[in-house]
């Protein structure tokens, strides 16, 4: 007999300048991601925008630090510190690197019979910002 077994539930942290969803990078309220995301979660849909990585969908847990403003480097030296817990209580994927978020794409597309050089072109975007 097969059994299913639950997912896990992916933390949301909601912050006062935006949210932040475990192995996803930061979204500001202003963004049209974190938008659509708040959108769909009032009207009782699971976020469109997690539906490439969450196909079958899964269970959302909401963590409160409406308190702070996000600030990455603050969390970095808080975790280095081992004073910011809150991340390590959490079982999940870390956010990605540059070089995983890279890594999901192709090197080359065809369009119109000719090669594209996508991940290039992305390694460009990652350098001017």
């Amino acid at each position: 007999m097969k059994h299913f077994k639950k997912p896990d539930p992916v933390p949301i942290f909601f912050y006062s300048n935006g949210l932040m969803i475990k192995g996803f990078t930061f979204l500001p309220y202003y963004s049209k991601q974190a938008q659509s995301i708040l959108s769909d979660i009032l009207d009782g849909y699971f976020p469109y925008d997690l539906k490439a990585k969450y196909p079958e969908g899964v269970p959302l847990k909401p963590v409160d630090n409406c308190e702070e403003a996000y600030n990455i480097k603050e969390i970095a030296d808080k975790a280095k510190a081992n004073k910011y817990r809150q991340f390590e209580d959490i079982d999940g994927p870390e956010p990605m690197s540059k070089k995983e978020f890279l890594d999901q794409f192709p090197k080359h597309v065809m369009k119109g019979g000719k090669a594209i050089p996508i991940r290039e072109e992305l390694e460009k975007k990652f350098q001017e910002t």
